[in-house]
């Protein structure tokens, strides 16, 4: 781990935001620049890991890649010392100005007004990333950030590829309360796929429940790919019927039956 006041690769680490499997982000400034930023680095433990270096390169040049309003910002990348001599790989972002994500603002249904607004500024991120052939394949409450001002950004993409990309696909990638049928599966996710998450993420934002809820991950991906979701309106009958039948096309079990992208609904 960095420690606060630790000076890196032209960065001054203040504190640690948070940290998971993959590392840990820290709040820090690019002192050329005077700003404030983001910085995600690699465990260390996983240095010597090529499948989790290629997986954190690809996610700097997917960031890269989008330039959004609702895709966090990405500033730099590479392997710095720090004054040690010990290296560390690090992804230097957007530091999101108030940032909380979307899970921190669900302990109970949002307005259904509310939750369209996060909903589609979401899927205008989603657009902007299918633009230059993103596919994020991890989109849940987690991973969309609310600003002071709130607006939403996307974040996370350590599962994103480009499309066209050499990909493995036969395991499930994603988290199972919103993973698309054919993520369940084990099959190649396309923007489609990210779609059907979203929709998962909206139905929880409107409803306090995702769309499926079982005792193991098993049922929970059996029911993805085969059961259909109690109506958005049985659950809450104030939401308009057109917001319902757009939460609901982005829930079909076919790639094909949904919509053809996110610039569909945006």
């Amino acid at each position: 781990m960095l420690t606060p006041g630790t000076r890196i690769g032209g960065l001054l680490i203040h504190e640690l935001l948070g940290k998971g499997g993959m590392g840990e982000v820290y709040r820090a400034e690019q002192l050329a620049l005077k700003r404030p930023v983001a910085v995600k680095r690699i465990a260390g433990r996983l240095l010597d890991s090529a499948e989790a270096l290629v997986r954190f390169e690809r996610e700097a040049q997917c960031i890269a890649k989008v330039q959004s309003v609702h895709v966090v910002q990405v500033h730099d990348f590479g392997r710095f010392a720090d004054e040690t001599g010990e290296m560390h790989c690090l992804l230097v972002m957007e530091l999101i100005d108030g940032g909380i994500s979307l899970r921190h603002v669900m302990s109970a249904p949002l307005a259904w007004r509310d939750a369209s607004s996060l909903a589609l500024q979401a899927a205008e991120g989603l657009a902007a990333a299918a633009e230059f052939g993103v596919v994020h394949r991890d989109i849940k409450p987690e991973n969309i950030m609310l600003t002071r001002k709130g607006v939403a950004k996307l974040v996370d993409f350590g599962l994103a590829r480009l499309t066209g990309s050499a990909a493995s696909t036969d395991a499930p990638l994603g988290t199972p309360n919103y993973m698309s049928p054919e993520a369940c599966q084990g099959l190649t996710v396309d923007g489609r796929g990210d779609l059907y998450s979203l929709g998962c993420t909206w139905y929880h934002l409107i409803s306090g429940r995702p769309p499926f809820i079982a005792e193991t991950t098993y049922a929970l991906l059996r029911h993805h790919i085969e059961t259909a979701p109690i109506e958005l309106r049985t659950l809450v009958p104030e939401v308009p019927a057109p917001i319902a039948e757009l939460v609901h096309a982005c829930l079909r079990k076919s790639p094909a039956e949904r919509p053809a992208s996110a610039l569909a609904l945006v």
